[in-house]
């Protein structure tokens, strides 16, 4: 039984002194060349097949890529909106308390220190 290619040794091919041992060696030869040709024809197919699934695999990578990018960006706006918006309740926040403590301050005035609890009362409730 042969194995790999097929082609042996040339005394078995009676050193190619004859025309047969030549004949013999030349259809080995032959059926050598094409087991190769048909193996290299496979091989390149499956070399197609991985480039074409690298190169889909290079391609949803890069979409996903994007895809996070845009989510980064979108992200980002949505944390910028957010500060921008609890800026303004803060500065609303403080602009309210500095509102109440000048009201407080007037109604002080109008009223003087008074130590009336009733007053008092009324001030924190008002302010």
């Amino acid at each position: 039984m042969r194995e790999g290619p097929g082609i042996l040794d040339p005394w078995l091919y009676d050193n190619f002194a004859t025309p047969e041992g030549r004949s013999r060696a030349l259809a080995d030869l032959e059926s050598a060349k094409s087991v190769l040709d048909f193996e290299i024809r496979r091989y390149s197919t499956a070399k197609s097949a991985i480039e074409y699934q690298r190169n889909q695999a290079k391609s949803k990578i890069n979409q996903a890529g994007f895809a996070i990018k845009d989510i980064s960006v979108e992200q980002a706006q949505s944390i910028r909106l957010v500060e921008a918006g609890m800026a303004r309740e803060a500065a609303v926040l403080a602009s309210s308390m500095e509102h109440a403590q000048l009201i407080r301050r007037e109604y002080t005035k109008m009223f003087g220190e008074n130590n009336d609890p009733l007053i008092k009362n009324l001030l924190d409730i008002s302010v």
